[in-house]
C-alpha cells in the first residue's frame, strides 16, 4: 500500500470480493477493504484444489 490502512501496509490473507475501485481482503478474520488505486504491488497465490 503506498498508504498505511488502518495502520498497516502489507495484509496478507484471501481475498474476499472486488469490483472498480476496491477490493476486500479477510486478515485473521477481519475484512479491509482496500481501494485499488493504492495498491502497489499485489501477490497472488492460486488455490490448488
Amino acid at each position: 500500500m503506498r498508504f498505511p490502512i488502518a495502520g498497516r501496509r502489507r495484509f496478507s490473507g484471501t481475498l474476499v470480493s472486488s469490483d472498480e475501485e476496491n477490493i476486500v481482503v479477510e486478515v485473521d478474520g477481519e475484512s479491509h477493504s482496500l481501494p485499488l488505486k493504492t495498491i502497489d504491488t499485489a501477490r497472488l497465490v492460486p488455490e490448488v484444489a
